[in-house]
């Protein structure tokens, strides 16, 4: 029996001297049957232009735009295909990363979405590689993260050049209320059985792919591949899940309210361990709102975290302006 085809979606707003070389890496990656979305999330630039010069090599739709998890829900209401990976604009996938994660998904129909690790490229082309442990910052190995390894090799062939690796499938969801496991550039995932699960939140900017992702994680088991097939690559450009630090500590709060704090499950079994890292990020927020001269909606914040530091504590005691300049000066000295 053939191996499934795959639903290629990628967004883009604004990326028109970066698209090519995404749109490319999925072409090779791709075989005759799959098929390759791209949405066009309301861009002002030439990206029109060159998605028209691809003709039937890809589809694309153009949309207002309203953000990455917009876009990638509409491609995935365009998709036809079972299995969707999905691949950010300024990103560049391995030849052959959808060879082995469709492997994957075939032959361990239990894991709802399969994932990997990454490499980096700095605007200047230097490379890092194996980022994704820096990334999330646990200092497990996979076998206690997600579960017991099986070599690639018992899935399915080895592509020419790849050497052998472990695959890890499991439940991801306890794990990830510590942070985000899962580079979206590197994901496969299956459409249906996810149920609303398989929705992107529209009203985030930053960490909707952490919600995305926790919430398949909660529906179903994961497979992480221990290699790379993404690189994950850097540029002068604007990116929209670019946030100041009040932003970032609202938006990841948001996450935990909504997908683990509406959990009661969870909460009964595991709820000190998320009223800790609740707190953790309550106190982020304070500081970052300290920063900005808020110091009575820091004060705020942390009674809501229940703890805090000294030095927390007396920052968010002064007048707004003077917290601000002191963070400012404190700030210029390490810099």
């Amino acid at each position: 029996m053939a191996s499934p085809g795959v639903s290629v979606v990628i967004p883009t707003h604004d990326r028109a001297a970066l698209l090519r070389r995404a749109v490319e890496s999925a072409l090779l990656a791709m075989r005759a049957d799959d098929e390759l979305i791209v949405v066009d999330d309301g861009s002002t630039d030439g990206t029109g232009a060159l998605l028209a010069s691809y003709g039937a090599r890809l589809r694309s739709a153009r949309t207002p735009h309203r953000g990455p998890g917009a876009a990638r829900n509409r491609g995935l209401a365009e998709a036809r295909l079972e299995l969707v990976a999905f691949l950010d604009s300024d990103d560049e996938w391995m030849r052959d990363k959808l060879e082995l994660q469709r492997a994957v998904m075939e032959r361990r129909a239990d894991a709802l979405f399969c994932f990997s690790d990454f490499g980096h490229r700095d605007g200047a082309g230097k490379e890092a590689r194996r980022c994704l442990g820096a990334w999330h910052g646990d200092a497990r190995g996979w076998d206690l993260i997600l579960g017991p390894a099986v070599p690639f090799s018992a899935l399915g062939p080895l592509p020419e050049g790849r050497a052998d690796f472990a695959v890890h499938v499991g439940g991801l969801y306890p794990s990830a209320l510590g942070g985000d496991y899962v580079c979206t550039s590197t994901a496969m995932v299956r459409r249906t059985g996810a149920g609303e699960a398989a929705r992107f939140p529209e009203d985030l900017r930053k960490y909707e792919d952490w919600e995305y992702f926790s919430r398949l994680a909660a529906a179903g088991p994961a497979a992480y591949l221990d290699c790379e097939t993404q690189w994950n690559c850097d540029h002068p450009g604007e990116r929209l899940s670019r946030l100041d630090g009040l932003g970032e500590a609202t938006a990841r709060l948001a996450v935990l309210e909504r997908v683990w704090g509406s959990d009661a499950a969870f909460l009964e079994e595991h709820g000190p361990r998320f009223r800790a890292v609740v707190a953790g990020h309550r106190r982020a927020r304070a500081r970052a709102l300290i920063a900005a001269g808020r110091t009575r909606e820091a004060r705020q914040e942390l009674r809501r975290a229940g703890q805090a530091s000294a030095r927390e504590r007396v920052m968010a005691r002064l007048p707004g302006a003077l917290a601000r300049t002191l963070v400012r000066a404190r700030r210029r000295l390490v810099s």
